[in-house]
């Protein structure tokens, strides 16, 4: 067995099978990369951490039974004003909450109808110091983030045509204009889930510039510096099609914090072990 080994490793490392086995690794990522979907086009940011069987989830499913809320997913959308709120402002809120009452958001089911009150008692709901105004609206339940941001934007649009200018795109610095924001469970979850998408690259290039960095110092050669770099970047090449192509088959689930993590572990392990072949 050993003398099976030995020549394998023999083979692999001459002259010119170290050759042949980087080109064939390198076609292998090529023709994954082509057939198969990679790991980012197939994450579910609605993908439970914790398996359906563990007993939290169970108990989770439970409660949800016996004190079910039907009640929804909650936006709330601040306006604000530093100078101070006024009657025109909450005149051009109420427009938009009859417009949505009359015409639903997708996805939406409920809105406080502030088109049906008289100022006065819009009045009461405003902050102590005149300058901010909270607007819920409810949207189904378990919907995806994709989903959400899609109603947001249809929001984003609504208001601009009452407002007739986009009071979600302001410059909060800006005392002549009306702003809006969105927070609550909406709000967070779309920012949470712009905020990893947009990090999976700026993360992987990171990651590379610090491993890149401390191997240079460690050995102070630009060679062996790129060796681990690209043994690891030839494993992320196979890695993400095959996670793709298991999570479009279903056989997985993984979301964005899970590529995120997976990039990380890879490159810490895959670095680690270079160093160590390296250093024999």
């Amino acid at each position: 067995m050993k003398h099976y080994i030995y020549r394998y490793f023999a083979a692999v490392t001459s002259k010119t099978g170290k050759w042949i086995t980087l080109i064939s690794w390198l076609l292998l990522v090529g023709i994954l990369s082509m057939l198969l979907p990679q790991a980012s086009s197939q994450k579910n940011d609605l993908a439970g951490n914790i398996p359906t069987t563990a007993l939290s989830q169970q108990a989770e499913e439970k409660m949800k039974e016996e004190f079910s809320n039907e009640q929804g997913t909650p936006a709330l959308i601040a306006w604000f004003r530093s100078t101070g709120l006024s009657d025109q402002d909450l005149e051009q809120i109420q427009k938009l909450t009859n417009q949505l009452t009359e015409d639903p958001l997708i996805h939406q089911e409920t809105i406080i109808p502030y088109h049906q009150l008289p100022l006065e008692a819009i009045k009461k709901q405003i902050s102590e110091d005149g300058t901010t105004i909270v607007l819920p609206i409810l949207f189904e339940n378990n919907l995806a983030t994709t989903e959400l941001k899609v109603s947001m934007k249809e929001l984003e649009t609504v208001a601009n045509d009452i407002l007739e200018d986009n009071p979600f795109n302001t410059t909060l610095k800006d005392d002549t204009k009306l702003h809006a924001r969105t927070t609550g469970p909406v709000g967070i979850s779309i920012d949470a889930t712009e905020l990893f998408s947009q990090g999976d690259l700026s993360l992987l290039i990171g990651t590379v510039i610090i491993v890149l960095i401390c191997l240079l110092i460690i050995y102070r050669s630009p060679v062996l510096a790129l060796i681990p770099l690209i043994g690891v970047g030839i494993a992320y090449g196979v890695i993400s099609p095959l996670l793709g192509f298991f999570g479009e088959l279903g056989w997985i689930e993984f979301d964005s914090q899970s590529i995120a993590i997976m990039t990380v572990l890879l490159f810490g392990a895959g670095t680690d072990y270079c160093l160590f072949i390296i250093s024999h």
